[in-house]
């Protein structure tokens, strides 16, 4: 159980019983009704490597609860040297108890791995609301492994002063500016007897005979990678339970996840999202914080609202589209009685009019909340979906919105150059009989060019759309557009667009769009743009 040890306006820090009792120490941030977030910190680190980050989230809205893992931090050490990763993972299914519903997880490097195994063991059921794994993936490199150990255990005496300690940290990562003032190196680092120590029971390293063997000698390596390749075994099991929305942020410059390990466990679990932050190596929140940061922040508002609230209004508006979809469908393709269809009528008139009598949504606030909006209109470059993104638009579009229940449910990503939609049409989409309506297939062709502008960094308006059917579309079945710019002059942009079934193409199109300014779109909502007198 959590017993609180000291709450003020910041961090609250708390103790929670992991297994076998051994007491893991943590701290709390934000408002206790958010949408909880688990951060676990990678080996040899503590919680206070997640402490801009969390801070950052609280602000958000969430519920952050960051942890030192056993031996580590202000954790308890192990007598027994219980530190294989499955006594780590364990100790995350007793944190998780501390939470009233599955909180997001956060794991870099070692607690990516925790949070996985942790998945693994509990078979189908999902522990967590979504995952983001750090610069971990089942397979690294044996080369990046040894070099961490090696630096791990390089100085079993310590060191004189935390200007020693800040010189090794800048020999081991030679990419990140060292700091001027080193105190920070205190939440790192103890003083005992006169030297600095790091905030980790030693046993943590020395205890593994299979990791240590490799600092020495070839046949150590060997030994290595024998352990890690079982280890992968494992994770990649376990992450092919994972059916939550999922994310992997990778150091650019990481030499223990390389883009083929990458590749590897995008292809186990294809729902992830995939993150390079450039410029950054293992230590990715500590080699750039704010990306990091922006990373998850996006990743957790698509995914994980903050606001209970908000979390359950949408997943309810979400459904009740999807059962008014299903329902359209099942209207147009099946019979039913009189009395069947009376009721359902009186129910349907009903329910309609409970909606009706509530408050109008602000859909243009909603429009605006974005943040590619956002920056449009504060005169700054709108972020750009990196290549394997999903791409987002509007949840109530008019095809890919999953809240409007006329849309189709279709999703988007980028893929090198084009934006690929994907998506069924339905039998309530019916033209002639057994094949979609071509206005339907039109209005996908213009979202499919709608979504390729978010990765061009504009913002415009369809001229003309030229559509040349060749060959029936088919209900029922997977449909998949593909979307290019073909040409980009002045305002005028021009993107073609192919939609195919199983490699069977049905339509091609080309679209004319004009790129419109912020003040112009601004005008016309009536809204008032940073350092402007109110338009109108």
């Amino acid at each position: 159980m959590i017993q609180t040890r000291r709450v003020t306006d910041e961090p609250r820090e708390l103790t929670v019983e992991g297994l076998h009792g051994l007491t893991l120490v943590g701290d709390e941030y934000g408002d206790p009704t958010g949408s909880p977030v688990l951060m676990l910190h990678g080996g040899g680190q503590n919680r206070h490597a997640w402490k801009g980050s969390a801070a950052a989230l609280a602000v958000a809205g969430y519920h952050v609860v960051a942890m030192d893992a056993r031996g580590h931090g202000d954790s308890e050490w192990s007598e027994a040297h219980d530190y294989d990763m499955a006594d780590f993972a364990a100790d995350v299914r007793c944190v998780l108890d501390r939470f009233d519903r599955p909180p997001a997880a956060v794991g870099a490097s070692m607690g990516g791995m925790s949070a996985l195994l942790a998945q693994g063991s509990a078979g189908h059921e999902q522990l967590f609301s979504s995952v983001i794994l750090v610069d971990v993936t089942p397979r690294m490199d044996v080369t990046g492994v040894n070099r961490i150990v090696g630096f791990m255990t390089a100085n079993p005496e310590g060191f004189a002063t935390l200007e020693a300690a800040a010189a090794a940290i800048a020999e081991h990562n030679p990419h990140r500016a060292r700091p001027d003032n080193v105190d920070g190196l205190g939440r790192v680092l103890r003083e005992r007897d006169g030297r600095w120590h790091w905030r980790w029971d030693p046993a943590f390293m020395t205890s593994k005979d299979d990791l240590m063997a490799g600092i020495d000698n070839e046949a150590g390596v060997q030994v290595t990678a024998e352990r890690m390749d079982q280890l992968a075994d494992q994770l990649h099991a376990a992450a092919r339970r994972l059916t939550v929305p999922t994310l992997l942020v990778r150091g650019a410059q990481s030499d223990l996840v390389s883009p083929d390990a990458a590749r590897e466990f995008l292809a186990e679990v294809p729902h992830a999202g995939y993150v390079d932050v450039s410029g950054a190596g293992h230590m990715v929140a500590g080699d750039d914080n704010d990306a990091f940061t922006t990373a998850v922040l996006d990743f957790l508002h698509e995914h994980v609202p903050a606001n209970t609230a908000e979390s359950a209004n949408h997943e309810a508006r979400v459904r009740a589209a999807a059962a008014v979809r299903r329902f359209g469908h099942a209207l147009v393709n099946h019979d039913g009685g009189l009395e069947v269809l009376g009721e359902v009528a009186g129910q349907l008139e009903s329910a309609a009019g409970v909606l009706e009598a509530g408050p109008v949504r602000d859909r243009l606030a909603e429009l605006l909340s974005s943040e590619r909006m956002r920056a449009f209109l504060a005169g700054e470059e709108p972020p750009i979906p990196a290549d394997g993104d999903q791409v987002k638009l509007p949840r109530h579009g008019i095809i890919g919105g999953p809240a409007n229940p006329f849309g189709v449910g279709a999703t988007y990503a980028r893929e090198g150059d084009e934006v690929v939609g994907r998506m069924v049409l339905g039998a309530a989409y019916e033209g002639p009989p057994g094949r979609a309506h071509g206005g339907m297939v039109s209005a996908a062709v213009d979202e499919v060019m709608t979504a390729l502008m978010t990765t061009t960094g504009s913002m415009a308006f369809t001229a003309s759309l030229t559509l040349d059917y060749v060959g029936a579309t088919p209900l029922h079945v997977p449909l998949v557009f593909r979307a290019w710019l073909d040409s980009h002059d002045g305002r005028r942009l021009t993107i073609r667009c192919t939609g195919a079934a199983a490699g069977t193409p049905f339509v091609e199109a080309t679209g004319l769009f004009i790129e419109v300014e912020p003040s112009r779109f601004a005008e016309g909502a009536g809204l008032t743009l940073p350092g402007e007198d109110r338009l109108g």
